[in-house]
């Protein structure tokens, strides 16, 4: 069969005075030959939206049937519509599918299979499952923006994002619970665990330091543990408002501090971490002494990235609203 415009996807960079770049790849796996040729990548093109801009979801099954709506993947304005909604059958697709990897081998190297994504949707048998996927190495690095598909590195769908291996922490509705936070007070020449001190803790949407104000000589730590098996980073983004020179915040990958002290630092700021492969204990720390206080007298951090903990990403995250 000969390639049309339906065989090949089209992805955008963002727009930037009106035009954005466009870059063009065949759908995966490729059942045409000859007829169209792809169009010359990174050539610039109108931000006005065409049908390449739109990216179609399932919904659940109802009676048998389920609908394809098609919704904005990219932030191009005006031009073509999105389609309308379109009723399916309850038949099975590749939307329907995860993988799960599986052991590595003492040649490292494993198995990728395939299964439903639960709860099941969709009507099929295990028969229409793709197949497993052999001797995929397990060091296989996908970078930001791509996931592992089988044995290759895809670009992630629009309004999905992936950071390459790893976690993001964005949304603070609560502490996760892969961290762990105390706080220490100086009593007595003693430290003193949990007492006239608060640890960190969430609200308005960020992880801070503690209400520590009239608290003195504490120190209020935010600590994680990360297996990484690769080279790997932290990123994260902060503020702090202390007392100068005196109260500071900073930041340490096992006993050794990765960062310099910050007293004030009144918008929010990166910092990007570099972590060797191993199990690393990433604390981040805030710390009074025994005199005065100044401003909030708090640490804030509003996101944390954490790159390493996996060689790639397997299924790509929906952007937040």
């Amino acid at each position: 069969e000969q390639c049309t415009v339906n065989d090949y996807i089209t992805t955008y960079s963002p727009c930037n005075g009106g035009h954005r770049m466009a870059v063009y790849h065949w759908k995966e796996p490729r059942t045409c030959t000859g007829g169209l040729d792809l169009p010359p990548n990174f050539q610039s093109v109108s931000c006005e939206c065409s049908r390449h801009d739109y990216e179609a979801t399932f919904g659940v099954c109802k009676d048998k049937q389920r609908t394809l709506h098609f919704h904005k993947a990219t932030d191009c304005t005006g031009g073509e519509s999105a389609p309308p909604d379109e009723e399916h059958p309850c038949v099975c697709t590749q939307e329907d599918v995860e993988q799960v990897l599986g052991t590595c081998n003492e040649d490292r190297r494993r198995t990728v299979y395939h299964v439903w994504k639960h709860p099941k949707s969709c009507e099929g048998n295990e028969e229409t499952l793709p197949p497993p996927l052999a001797n995929v190495p397990c060091d296989k690095v996908c970078g930001p923006g791509d996931f592992l598909d089988g044995d290759k590195c895809k670009p992630c769908p629009g309004d999905t994002f992936s950071v390459g291996g790893g976690q993001l922490y964005d949304s603070w509705e609560s502490l996760p619970s892969a961290f762990s936070t105390s706080c220490f007070s100086h009593v007595e020449d003693q430290w003193v665990q949990n007492s006239h001190c608060t640890p960190w803790g969430v609200s308005n949407g960020v992880v801070h330091s503690g209400a520590n104000s009239n608290n003195h000589a504490i120190l209020s730590a935010l600590k994680l543990f990360a297996m990484f098996v690769r080279p790997g980073t932290v990123r994260f983004t902060f503020k702090v408002d202390s007392e100068p020179w005196f109260d500071y915040f900073t930041f340490f990958v096992d006993e050794s501090q990765a960062m310099e002290h910050y007293s004030k630092q009144p918008w929010f700021k990166e910092v990007n971490i570099s972590v060797p492969a191993g199990p690393h204990v990433l604390r981040w720390q805030y710390v009074k002494d025994g005199g005065t206080s100044g401003g909030l007298d708090r640490a804030e951090i509003e996101s944390i990235e954490v790159v390493g903990t996996e060689y790639s990403t397997l299924q790509c995250t929906p952007c937040p609203p």
